[in-house]
């Protein structure tokens, strides 16, 4: 993603502060997947729409997310099927401040997403959060397992209005049961808004470029790389749907023994 400084350049930068206009925690999300190639001529085309967060003279931020799950997978299979009401528990390292949340994002029936969060320590164990998990969870918080970590960079844009937030999410890194996985060449974007009504400058300019909404979770796509014995059929598709629109044979992650 570094090589885009110089376009990034060209876009007025935000603080983290004023991007508390646009949290968005109750929020529709819709996701569209590209080469990382193509990234810099959309990029090119948005700094007159779109401000830039910026964070300790910073703007490609390097994130690490860690995801929960019972022993059985069942949240990951929920997702699978396509069950809405479902929901994930991760937490969240800001890496650069060393800030990290627990966090709760339910996928309702309307498929608004509602993500709820606590500040925690890094190391911070289930009992330091219990009241908080206990109020959201339909069992024990003791019963999360953690199955994967996830560290990538992390581009944000926000409107001018802070109505919108646009994430551009690269260089993906799986790490779990002692293996890892990369995903280089793919892109990640996802718009954050709170409606439908006001037309989205990027969503316009990817529509413009023939891309097309694609729904991906950076959870099972680790899940299914780097775990044997679960449901991947539905996640293998869409792999190689990637595969097919960039056009590329070596999307495909490359796994390794830590």
């Amino acid at each position: 993603m570094y090589r885009f400084c110089d376009i990034l350049g060209d876009f007025r930068t935000v603080g983290i502060e004023e991007t508390d206009k646009v949290k968005l925690m109750n929020r529709k999300e819709c996701k569209y997947v590209l080469s990382i190639n193509d990234l810099g001529k959309l990029l090119a085309e948005l700094h007159n729409e779109y401000s830039l967060v910026e964070i300790n003279d910073k703007t490609i931020m390097p994130y690490k997310s860690v995801y929960y799950d019972l022993p059985d997978f069942a949240l990951y299979r929920t997702h699978q099927n396509g069950k809405l009401n479902r929901f994930k528990v991760r937490s969240r390292t800001y890496v650069l401040t060393g800030t990290t949340f627990l966090e709760y994002k339910l996928k309702t029936n309307r498929k608004r997403t509602i993500k709820e969060r606590i500040e925690v320590k890094e190391d911070y164990k289930f009992t330091d959060c219990e009241d908080f998990l206990s109020q959201r969870l339909p069992f024990s918080p003791s019963q999360l397992e953690e199955k994967l970590q996830v560290d990538y960079n992390r581009i944000t844009l926000v409107d001018r209005a802070f109505s919108e937030r646009v994430t551009i999410d690269a260089n993906l890194h799986y790490s779990a049961a002692l293996k890892e996985s990369d995903f280089n060449d793919l892109v990640i974007i996802e718009i954050k808004r709170e409606g439908n009504r006001k037309i989205s400058p990027v969503k316009k300019l990817l529509q413009i470029n023939r891309i097309q909404p694609f729904s991906i979770s950076k959870y099972c796509l680790g899940i299914s790389q780097l775990y044997s014995g679960v449901k991947t059929n539905l996640i293998n598709t869409k792999i190689r749907e990637i595969n097919k629109m960039l056009n590329l044979r070596d999307v495909q992650p490359q796994k390794k023994i830590i």
